[in-house]
């Protein structure tokens, strides 16, 4: 129950804290409370469902797997067959039959619903949002300016880059938890590919292109004004071996 408070105190700062950055653009602003703090606060409902679940499923295999034995040892401690032992007997045999069967369901249950896997993902998935959130907040790690070389960080500029990495996050943890839309992409893909497309990138990749390109152009026109002074010699060389 701590847990839960301090998270939500969590959000609470964020939400106050996004209210008083300065932003001229009032779509940003309204874009960050009706998407960000819904994200935050619906995979803060899911963790919490799935965490308790998660839990209390655990908890009921761990410890009903040690009693079952514990239990089943008790059942033929007395050698003789009375009344009172066989009235235990069956009593231990339906606790027994109890504890196997909800360790069984909540094995199944585990299994069946993935669990386990949705309650790491979710878990690091709001981690990883909060953690941005408070990044863009306090214009530091992603959002220090290494998007804009040249200009000054401000909360208008890397809001962008903020809300394209928000969406990603979003879009990674559906792959994880439903199904994996683009996997080559995302193995093949860089650093770079994180970035959304502004004319700065544009610009400096066209740059970089025509570098490339003028550069191939050059080694080209080299490699080929060797081949044709090797192709001379040689030919010079076997005229010359001819005329002897």
């Amino acid at each position: 129950m701590y847990l839960f408070k301090m998270v939500n105190s969590h959000i609470k700062a964020i939400k106050d804290s996004l209210e008083l950055i300065k932003i001229t653009d009032k779509s940003f602003k309204t874009s960050l409370s009706q998407r960000f703090m819904t994200l935050l606060e619906d995979y803060n409902k899911r963790k919490n469902r799935y965490s308790n679940s998660f839990h209390l499923l655990r908890t009921i295999m761990t410890v009903g797997s040690l009693i079952v034995p514990a239990v089943l040892s008790v059942q033929y401690t007395q050698g003789n067959v009375t009344e009172t032992s066989a009235t235990m007997s069956n009593e231990v045999y339906w606790i027994v039959w109890t504890l196997s069967l909800f360790v069984t369901i909540s094995n199944g249950l585990l299994t069946l619903l993935k669990m386990d896997r949705k309650y790491y993902v979710l878990n690091t998935t709001f981690e990883h949002l909060l953690s941005e959130g408070w990044q863009y907040i306090g214009l530091t790690g992603n959002y220090s300016g290494s998007h804009t070389p040249g200009t000054s960080p401000s909360h208008e500029n890397q809001y962008p880059y903020f809300f394209h990495m928000i969406e990603r996050i979003r879009m990674k943890q559906v792959e994880e938890e439903y199904y994996r839309t683009n996997e080559q992409t995302q193995n093949n893909s860089d650093k770079s590919e994180l970035d959304p497309k502004t004319p700065f990138r544009t610009n400096i990749k066209k740059q970089k292109v025509s570098d490339e390109s003028s550069s191939y152009e050059v080694n080209g026109t080299t490699e080929d004004q060797k081949k044709y002074k090797n192709q001379t010699e040689s030919s010079t060389t076997g005229n010359t071996h001819e005329s002897v």
